[in-house]
């Protein structure tokens, strides 16, 4: 290890592993992360051979090509979330942050689950916005009686015929998302992301896409991806990336019938996830109506490195 400070010290990921391995298990998500940035550097307190605290910051490769912006992402962990190692927590995010800045970073984003709100203070106290809060939901169909609402019979599967009119449906019907509500992101940037978000899924050979069609067009669709079970390998789970009703159509049932569709294609014992903003309560009841349930939130917050510029700070 090499002393960033009297308290803070920078490891590689992966010798951070090796050398404390109960990182495994007291904090998963961040391991999670560390495996994947061997090579990276994490900024961590040792605390008589225990981590109670760290961060690192990892460059977002797609985001950053798309948007002709050097954007990473901070991941932070705070043990029992104890108040008295905010401190050490911000001395560990201030160092991972000048990591980034020294190698290019214009815009750091980084998302905490609601229940760390040690993190979610100290991230803020580090100069980030919050934009968007997460809300995560599940279902498991064996729960639940798939009679309950409208039939699927107007819902198909995407053919490549329907490719550009999904782009440009998905491209239109999206504003809620972090991307959108940071004004920093151009409109047009958020919404053409969208547009190649859902191209990319419909030739990606793990997911389906299905539409509801009216009067020969699109009037909304729906994705399924097939996602490995963390917690029972031998039983299928699926995820819902995107699922999006054209304006017009919004509130007359295509939402129900393309998740009716969903649940009627996957097996009885399958587990479904899906995301979608807090804010957006019209669609938490669709899917609550449809039988999932809440089960997370977590809060997206950004850091601009203009906005540090302009306020004077160190960076």
């Amino acid at each position: 290890m090499e002393p960033m400070s009297s308290e803070v010290v920078m490891v590689k990921a992966g010798d951070l592993l090796r050398s404390y391995p109960t990182l495994l298990e007291k904090e998963p998500g961040f391991a999670k992360v560390l495996v994947g940035a061997q090579d990276g550097y994490a900024y961590v307190v040792d605390h008589g051979g225990e981590i109670p605290c760290g961060a690192i910051c990892i460059r977002k490769e797609w985001d950053s090509s798309f948007f002709e912006r050097e954007i990473f992402d901070l991941y932070a962990f705070l043990d029992n979330e104890a108040v008295q190692l905010q401190e050490p927590l911000l001395l560990s995010i201030d160092s991972a942050l000048q990591s980034a800045w020294s190698k290019g970073a214009q815009c750091i984003f980084a998302r905490v689950p609601l229940e760390r709100m040690g993190v979610i203070r100290t991230t803020e106290r580090a100069g980030f916005r919050t934009y968007d809060v997460i809300c995560r939901l599940q279902r498991t169909n064996r729960r639940v009686k798939l009679g309950s609402y409208h039939s699927s019979d107007s819902v198909r599967e995407a053919r490549e015929t329907d490719v550009w009119s999904l782009v440009s449906l998905a491209s239109s019907a999206f504003g809620l998302d972090h991307f959108h509500q940071d004004l920093e992101i151009s409109k047009d940037a958020a919404d053409a992301m969208y547009g190649i978000w859902i191209r990319n899924l419909f030739h990606e050979q793990a997911c389906r896409v299905f539409i509801h069609e009216i009067d020969h067009k699109i009037g909304g669709f729906v994705t399924l991806r097939e996602a490995p079970d963390e917690l029972d390998a031998k039983r299928p789970k699926y995820h819902i990336d995107l699922i999006a009703v054209d304006e017009k159509h919004r509130r007359s049932g295509v939402g129900r019938r393309l998740l009716r569709k969903v649940t009627d294609e996957v097996g009885r014992d399958s587990r479904i996830d899906v995301a979608t903003q807090a804010s957006n309560l019209g669609a938490i009841r669709l899917y609550l109506d449809a039988g999932f349930s809440i089960c997370s939130y977590s809060v997206t917050l950004h850091l601009w490195h203009r906005d540090l510029s302009a306020s004077g700070a160190r960076y």
